[in-house]
């Protein structure tokens, strides 16, 4: 008895304590629910917290990413547009410069075959002659090996002449014409009044990202009345313009080839004695010279800088000589210089 009133009594005094401390808890729990903010609510649990975080950051990872593509997009965009335009130059400047080319090459292959070039009779009311007709009327078969006979010039130098004076119609800063064999230069040369603008503009004055062979303003139109001619190309990458010099930097074909330059005043012959690199504060195309002892020494110091020797080369006050400037694409403000000395002139 007294054990199960004892279990009673502390089932009861349980009950009556828990029943108490569960009507505060529930007490206080509504309370604290009622007291609950939007942003308490939000919250959530930690976990629930970290994930909000994970989003947010996100969120602010996905502006930048956006961000960045469109800068990376933009950047495309320009190099894109910038190389189309490089492709573009120099497929102009190809196309301008492989016509003229073919043209010039037109007059020397006309030139290179024996021709009719003058009639010893006159009067004859026919306007078509047969080849024995023209023939017994005193007609001339010239070569072009021949030299001239009296007045008359060479075949070669009247045909490259009329060519020359065709174009000079159309751009009278037309100067001559440059040709090497065993490279790609054939060239139209013009000559402005700066070493600027046939930079930037190709031999018809018209502006081309390659621009054009040019004579230093400083120089005589006429070669002969120069003593040092100074011609300047780009290097451009394509291989184009003055590219094709660095054949130079071989042995066989320095020792070998010649350049030629058609003029108004004739056509010039060059071989080469001297070829190094250098920079562009260097003196190597000076064009003045104090007396002939000064532009002798000018000679002798180029032909000792260079990376070969040709055997016999000798220089005297009528020395004719031509300079070639060209950038080295590698080095800053790098450049080839390249010397040749007048060997033979024909007109």
């Amino acid at each position: 008895m007294g054990k199960s009133k004892k279990n009673r009594f502390e089932s009861g005094a349980m009950s009556e304590y828990y029943g108490g401390l569960a009507s505060d808890t529930s007490d206080v729990f509504t309370d604290s629910l009622d007291s609950l903010s939007e942003d308490d609510l939000l919250a959530g649990t930690p976990g629930e917290e970290k994930n909000g975080k994970r989003k947010k950051k996100k969120s602010a990872g996905g502006i930048v990413s956006t961000l960045l593509f469109f800068v990376f997009a933009a950047v495309f965009a320009v190099c894109a547009w910038k190389i189309v335009g490089i492709v573009q130059q120099y497929r102009l400047g190809d196309e301008i410069y492989d016509a003229v080319a073919e043209e010039f090459d037109a007059v020397i292959a006309a030139a290179a075959e024996p021709q009719l070039v003058r009639l010893g009779k006159s009067g004859s009311d026919s306007p078509m002659q047969s080849y024995s007709d023209v023939l017994s009327n005193g007609a001339i078969i010239y070569s072009p090996d021949d030299v001239s006979r009296g007045n008359q010039s060479s075949l070669l130098y009247q045909q490259m002449l009329v060519k020359l004076e065709e174009w000079r119609d159309s751009n009278p800063d037309i100067y001559g014409y440059i040709s090497i064999d065993g490279t790609n230069i054939r060239y139209p040369m013009v000559q402005s009044d700066d070493n600027s603008f046939y930079l930037t503009h190709s031999y018809t004055g018209k502006a081309l990202k390659s621009g054009a062979i040019f004579v230093d303003y400083r120089n005589s139109r006429t070669i002969g009345r120069n003593r040092n001619t100074v011609v300047y190309g780009h290097n451009m990458e394509n291989g184009a313009m003055f590219h094709s010099m660095t054949k130079f930097l071989d042995r066989d074909f320095f020792m070998n080839t010649d350049i030629v330059i058609y003029a108004f005043d004739g056509i010039y012959t060059f071989e080469m004695f001297s070829i190094y690199e250098t920079y562009a504060t260097d003196d190597y195309f000076r064009i003045f010279f104090s007396g002939n002892d000064d532009f002798i020494s000018f000679c002798e110091r180029e032909e000792g800088r260079s990376m070969y020797h040709r055997e016999g080369v000798e220089f005297g006050p009528d020395s004719v000589i031509i300079t070639f400037s060209t950038c080295i694409n590698s080095v800053a403000d790098g450049r080839y210089a390249i010397h040749a000395l007048l060997k033979k002139f024909e007109n």
